[in-house]
């Protein structure tokens, strides 16, 4: 076999290799963004509440008064920043209304 005849199956090898290697990166970055086996979600919820943050003399920082829903619950923050916390169904029947009563 020549040098160049050398390097192109060594290229070739090399492309294989890698080209399999992102497949597998992608499929497994699917499964994951997919499943959430470590519950990565969680982060997006808590840059979700870090921009709606308000100064609080007591207690620093608060979510302001209102209804706020998460990637897997709900929350209702009540005039007194109490929190009221509602799961969010899977099979996504009719939340009750007491769940967002705001007490």
């Amino acid at each position: 076999m020549s040098k160049a005849g050398r390097f192109r199956w060594l290229a070739s090898r090399l492309l294989v290799a890698l080209g399999s290697l992102l497949v597998v990166a992608l499929a497994f970055e699917i499964l994951l963004r997919v499943f959430d086996p470590w519950g990565m979600r969680y982060f997006d919820d808590v840059e979700f509440a870090a921009r709606r943050y308000v100064s609080d003399p007591v207690r620093d920082y608060v979510l302001p008064a209102g209804r706020y829903e998460f990637s897997a619950w709900r929350a209702v923050v009540g005039t007194d920043h109490m929190r009221y916390v509602c799961p969010i169904p899977t099979a996504r029947p009719a939340v009750p209304s007491s769940c967002w009563a705001t007490r």
